[in-house]
C-alpha cells in the first residue's frame, strides 16, 4: 500500500461518523453489553507502540491494554493473539536423537509435552502447563525414494512449506495442490490441523499426502507408522492427530511431476456469488480456484488458475500476503485500521480502498519483460507451488489479525453465504484486510478429525467451501467496546456451525467454537474413534493439555507416575558425582542450566532442575567438574560462593 493512500485515508478520517449499529449480545460473550465506542477512539494512544515487544508503560501499555508486549510467554501463536504463559520450559532440539533425549528428560521429570513448529494457529492447541518441544530446527530434507509403492519426500518436521515446495521445484517435482495459502507453515504442524489449499477438481488437504511417519512416543522411542502397513484406525487418527499422539519427527509425502498453472485475474459484482450454484461456479473450471469477497462494497475478487503446458514467466508468484507497504508505512496503517475497528463506516471506505488498490495491484507478480522489474498484474504463468501459496509480509509481526474459518458442504452453501450476506449487511460489516476469503477442497476420509473428513453432511469425494474472515485485532478495546467489536464474527462463525453443517478450522478460531461443534456432534463416531487411539497410545496423558481434554480425551491413567512407568530403573541423581561426569551446563535462550550435578545441594536444589541464570553464577561441587567446564568456556572469571 502506498504511503499516500494512508495519507488519504487519514484525511477520511478526521470526518468520519459513527454507525449506529449494535446487535443483542451472543452467548459467547455473556457477562458484557457491547457499546459501540464513542467519539475518541479507544486504543489510538498506543496504536503505534504496540506491538513492538517492548511494554512502553510511559505511553500507557499494560498487560490488559498491549498484552502483545507486556505478557511474558516462552511460546505464542504466529498473530501473538494466543499467550501460553504456562509453559515451563521450550526444547529446540537440532536433530531427531536430540528430540528423544528431551522428551525422555521431560518424561523422567514427570512433565507434560507439547510439540510446536512454526505456531501458526490461533487456538489455544499449541499450549500446555509442561514443557516444549519445538520442531523449528528440524529443518533437513532427507530425499525422495520410492516407498511402499509410491514416490515420495522423506523430511523432517520442521521444514517449512516454501522449503520443501522449493526443493522439490529444484528436482521437478511437487505435492500438487494441498498447499497453504501461507507458505512459512511448518509441514508436519499443517499435517496434524489438517490444513488445506484450494481446488475444486484435485485434492487439497495435506494430510491426504502422508504416506509414512516416524514418531517419538512417551517413552522417548522413534516408530515408523505407515499407510499400508498401520492399522487404518490409528493412521487416520495420525494424519491429523492436533499433537496428541506424540512428536512427529520426520514424515513421507507423496509426490508428483511439478506443473505449472495459469492464474487470471478478475473482479465481479457480488450477485452472481448468490444464483444457484453461483460461488462454485466461479471456480468449477478452476484447477485452482479462490475468492476474496468485499461485502462492504458488494464486489469479489476471483482467480483461477488452470494447469498448462506453457513455460513459467519470470518472477512469477502469489503475493496476496505481500501488499506493497514497507515498514516505515505500518504506523498508519495500524492507525487506519484501528479508526475503522471504531467506525463500520469508515471500514467501509477503507475496505473499498483496498479492494481498489487489488485492482490496480493485483495478488501476482511476474518480472516486466523489457526492464526486469517485478510488477503486480491480472494474469501470470508460474510453478505451481509459487501460484497457489505467498510469502507473508515482514511487517506483519506489529499488526495483530485474527482468523475466523468454518468449512461448509457445497450442499449448504448457497443458503450459507445468503446468511451470512444478510447477517453481515445487517452489522454493517466490511471486512477490508483481504476480504472474506472463500477457497475449496475435497471431502475424504483419509483422518479421523481433519475438519474436511467425510462424515455427517460430508459425503465423500463432494466439494466443501471454507469461508473465513481474517479480521484486524484493534489495540486496547475495553471489554465492552471489544464485545461490540467481535460480536459479528463470532456470529457468524456460530451461524455456520449450527445452522449450515460447519465445521471450525482446528488451527483457527477460538476454543468455544470447538465447544459448540462438540455439543452439535459434528464428528460423531470419527471423534470417539480418534479419542480412543489417543488413550491407548498415551494413556498417560504425557503429550495432554487442555486443548485435549476439551476435545473430550480423558486419559485412563492421567494421574498415575509416567516417569516410574517409563524410566522405572533411573535413580535419583545425586546431589555430588565424579569429577569423570561429562557437564551438562547449557546456555539457551531461556539462559538456564541444566543442574546435573553442577551446583551445590545448599540451596535445596533438586537434580535435573531448570536454574535461572548462567551456569557463571553456579559453584560446582568439585574441581574436576570446574575444570572441565572452565575448558569448555562455561565459566567466567566470578562466581557464586
Amino acid at each position: 500500500m502506498k504511503a499516500g493512500l494512508f495519507r488519504c485515508l487519514l484525511l477520511v478520517s478526521l470526518s468520519f461518523s459513527f454507525s449506529a449499529v449494535a446487535g443483542s449480545l451472543s452467548q459467547y460473550l455473556p457477562d458484557v453489553e457491547p457499546r459501540e465506542p464513542g467519539l475518541i477512539c479507544p486504543g489510538t494512544s498506543i496504536v503505534f507502540s504496540c506491538g513492538n515487544r517492548r511494554c512502553d508503560t510511559g505511553l500507557g501499555e499494560t498487560v490488559e491494554t498491549c498484552p502483545e508486549d507486556c505478557v511474558s510467554a516462552k511460546v505464542e501463536s504466529y498473530n501473538r493473539q494466543t499467550m501460553c504463559r504456562k509453559v515451563q520450559h521450550v526444547y529446540r532440539p537440532t536433530t531427531v536423537s536430540a528430540a528423544q533425549d528431551a522428551i525422555r528428560e521431560a518424561v523422567q521429570n514427570s512433565q507434560r509435552i507439547k510439540v510446536v513448529g512454526q505456531a501458526h494457529s490461533a487456538s489455544d492447541t499449541i499450549c500446555t502447563y509442561g514443557v516444549v518441544v519445538s520442531t523449528e530446527n528440524l529443518r533437513q530434507i532427507i530425499g525422495i525414494e520410492t516407498y511402499e509403492g509410491q514416490e515420495t519426500v522423506l523430511l523432517e518436521a520442521g521444514v517449512k512449506l516454501h522449503e520443501l515446495t522449493e526443493w522439490l521445484h529444484e528436482r521437478d517435482r511437487s505435492i500438487g495442490f494441498a498447499l497453504m495459502g501461507f507458505n512459512g507453515v511448518s509441514i508436519a504442524g499443517a499435517v496434524a490441523t489438517g490444513s488445506h489449499g484450494s481446488s475444486p477438481k484435485h485434492d487439497a488437504i495435506i494430510s491426504s499426502k502422508v504416506v509414512a511417519m516416524e514418531v517419538i512416543g512417551p517413552d522417548g522411542e522413534l516408530r515408523e507408522y505407515s499407510k499400508a502397513s498401520t492399522d487404518p484406525n490409528t493412521w487416520k487418527a495420525m494424519t491429523a492427530s492436533l499433537g496428541l499422539l506424540g512428536m512427529t519427527a520426520r514424515m513421507r509425502l507423496a509426490v508428483e511431476p511439478q506443473f505449472n498453472l495459469d492464474v487470471e485475474v478478475s473482479y465481479h459484482d457480488e450477485a452472481t456469488l448468490f444464483e444457484q450454484d453461483g460461488v462454485f461456479n466461479q471456480v468449477a473450471d478452476c484447477d485452482w480456484g479462490q475468492l476474496n469477497w468485499f461485502p462492504g462494497n458488494g464486489t469479489f475478487m476471483r482467480s483461477c488458475g488452470r494447469i498448462t503446458d506453457k513455460p513459467a514467466e519470470a518472477g512469477a508468484h502469489n503475493s496476496l500476503l505481500q501488499p506493497n507497504v514497507t515498514a516505515a508505512e505500518l504506523p498508519a496503517a495500524k492507525l487506519t485500521m484501528q479508526l475503522a475497528a471504531c467506525d463500520r463506516n469508515y471500514a467501509k471506505k477503507v475496505e473499498k480502498t483496498r479492494l481498489d488498490l487489488f485492482r490496480t495491484q493485483p495478488p501476482f507478480k511476474k518480472n516486466h519483460p523489457l526492464f526486469g522489474t517485478s510488477q503486480n498484474v491480472h494474469e501470470a504463468i508460474g510453478p505451481s507451488h509459487r501460484m497457489q501459496s505467498s510469502y507473508l509480509t515482514a511487517v506483519q509481526d506489529g499488526l495483530f489479525q485474527m482468523d475466523w474459518e468454518i468449512v461448509v458442504p457445497v450442499s449448504r452453501v448457497d443458503e450459507a453465504m445468503r446468511a451470512v450476506k444478510t447477517h453481515l449487511n445487517s452489522h454493517n460489516i466490511s471486512v477490508p484486510l483481504i476480504g472474506v476469503f472463500i477457497r475449496f477442497a475435497q471431502a475424504r476420509s483419509d483422518s479421523l478429525l481433519a475438519h474436511t473428513v467425510t462424515g455427517g453432511e460430508f459425503g465423500e469425494g463432494e466439494t466443501v467451501v471454507f469461508i473465513e474472515i481474517p479480521i484486524f485485532m484493534p489495540s486496547a478495546f475495553p471489554p465492552a467496546e471489544n464485545a461490540w467489536y467481535q460480536y459479528p464474527y463470532q456470529e457468524f462463525t456460530r451461524l455456520l456451525v449450527e445452522d449450515f453443517g460447519g465445521r471450525a478450522h482446528w488451527g483457527k478460531n477460538r476454543g468455544w467454537v470447538f465447544d459448540l461443534q462438540n455439543d452439535q456432534g459434528k464428528y460423531g463416531d470419527l471423534k470417539t474413534r480418534f479419542i480412543g487411539v489417543v488413550e491407548q497410545f498415551d494413556p498417560f496423558g504425557v503429550f495432554a493439555n487442555d486443548f485435549g481434554r476439551q476435545l473430550g480425551v480423558n486419559w485412563p491413567r492421567y494421574d498415575e507416575s509416567f516417569a516410574d512407568f517409563y524410566f522405572p530403573q533411573t535413580p535419583a541423581q545425586p546431589c555430588g558425582c565424579p569429577s569423570t561426569y561429562e557437564p551438562v551446563c547449557e546456555r539457551n535462550t531461556e539462559q538456564t542450566l541444566t543442574n546435573r550435578c553442577l551446583a551445590t545441594c545448599e540451596t535445596g536444589i533438586i537434580s535435573d532442575q531448570l536454574l535461572d541464570g548462567q551456569c557463571s553464577d553456579y559453584r560446582f561441587v568439585d574441581w574436576g567438574l570446574w575444570k572441565q567446564a572452565w575448558k569448555k568456556g562455561l565459566l567466567k572469571m566470578s562466581w557464586r560462593q
